[in-house]
């Protein structure tokens, strides 16, 4: 587990996969063994679909697949390898929908 620092101070801790590096997401997507970190990346975007979307009142239907999500993570890793995963996961979810990148309150 670590833990990070939003905009707002706040501690944001993040679990398991949400921790690796984004050189180890990519040595393992090419070595095709990210299964694991895959389902971690679904299980991120689909949990703050189903949280965060009813609060902004959006429909937050993403307009790709798994496929799709994964390399626009391989993308975004391959120029910031020594990022975690959970940053990565962010990133993409801001850039497909930016409001549902809420501040803590």
């Amino acid at each position: 587990m670590a833990s990070a620092q939003n905009q707002n101070t706040h501690k944001i801790y993040v679990f398991s996969l949400g921790n690796i590096s984004c050189g180890t997401w990519i040595t393992d997507r090419r070595q095709q063994a990210a299964a694991a970190e895959e389902f971690w990346v679904d299980g991120y975007i689909s949990s703050t679909e189903d949280s965060l979307g009813a609060e902004v009142n959006k429909d937050v239907s993403i307009n790709t697949d798994g496929n799709g999500i994964y390399v626009w993570i391989d993308n975004f890793c391959q120029v910031n390898p020594t990022i975690d995963l959970w940053s990565a996961t962010k990133a993409f979810i801001a850039e497909d929908h930016p409001f549902l990148i809420i501040p803590n309150k």
